[in-house]
C-alpha cells in the first residue's frame, strides 16, 4: 500500500494546481473587468458628465435656454449616440425609446424633454456604478452632488410628464432658489420606480408636495 501516499500527494498537488488556476483566472477576469470599466469612464462618463451637471445647475435660478453658453442637454444626449456601446441595459433601453420618439411625425416636445431627463438620471446612476467598479476614488461630497443632480432630473421628468415642461422648470427653480428640501425625502430608488410607472400614486403625491411647499414659501 506504499503507493497510497504517492496518490494522495499527487492528488493534493493536482488540486492545488486547479485552485491556483481558478484564482489566477479570477484575477485575470477581475483585472479585465476593471480595465473595461475604466474604459467606460474614459470614453463615456468623462466625456458627458460635466455638461450634464452644468445643465441641471441652470435650474438654480431663472435662465433662458437660448442663451446657454455650453452644449444644452438635448445636444449632449444626441452626442452620446456614438458611444452607445458603453451604455448599460437601462440607458440603452431609454435611448432607444428616445431615438424612436425623435423620428415620429407627431412627436410631443414634452415627451422628448421627459426622455432626456430620464437619460440624464440613469446616466448619473451609471456614473456612480462605474466609479465603484473601476476603483476611482471619489469624495463623499461628490457622490452627494450626483444624487442631488439625479433627484433634480427625476423631478423634471416626473413633472414634465404630468404637468408639462414649463411648470416643471419653474417649480424646480423655485425649489432651488428657496432651498426647499422636498425632494430629499425621496430615495433614488423611489424616484426611479415612479419614472418606470408614471401612474404610480407617488407621482401625484410628489407633484402636490412640491406645489404646496412652494405656495407656503410664497404665502
Amino acid at each position: 500500500m506504499s503507493y497510497i501516499p504517492a496518490i494522495i500527494t499527487a492528488s493534493v498537488a493536482f488540486l492545488a494546481a486547479i485552485i491556483a488556476q481558478v484564482v489566477n483566472n479570477y484575477f485575470v477576469i477581475s483585472r479585465d473587468n476593471k480595465n473595461y470599466h475604466k474604459q467606460i469612464h474614459s470614453n463615456l462618463i468623462s466625456n458627458y458628465l460635466a455638461n450634464i451637471l452644468r445643465n441641471i445647475y441652470l435650474y438654480n435660478k431663472p435662465f433662458d435656454e437660448k442663451n446657454n453658453i455650453f452644449p444644452d442637454l438635448h445636444n449632449t444626449i444626441l452626442l452620446m449616440e456614438k458611444d452607445l456601446k458603453y451604455f448599460n441595459p437601462k440607458l440603452q433601453s431609454r435611448y432607444s425609446i428616445y431615438t424612436v420618439n425623435r423620428f415620429l411625425s407627431d412627436a410631443n416636445s414634452n415627451i422628448e424633454k421627459r426622455l432626456e431627463f430620464e437619460i440624464a438620471f440613469y446616466f448619473l446612476q451609471y456614473a456612480k456604478e462605474i466609479f465603484i467598479k473601476s476603483n476611482i476614488q471619489t469624495e463623499e461630497d461628490f457622490i452627494e452632488m450626483l444624487n442631488y443632480a439625479a433627484k433634480n432630473f427625476a423631478y423634471l421628468a416626473i413633472c414634465t410628464e404630468l404637468e408639462g415642461y414649463n411648470i416643471a422648470k419653474n417649480n424646480l427653480i423655485s425649489i432651488n432658489q428657496f432651498s426647499i428640501d422636498v425632494l430629499e425625502v425621496y430615495t433614488i430608488e423611489e424616484l426611479s420606480n415612479i419614472m418606470n410607472d408614471y401612474e404610480n400614486q407617488l407621482a401625484e403625491i410628489l407633484i402636490l408636495q412640491v406645489e404646496n411647499e412652494i405656495k407656503s414659501v410664497l404665502a
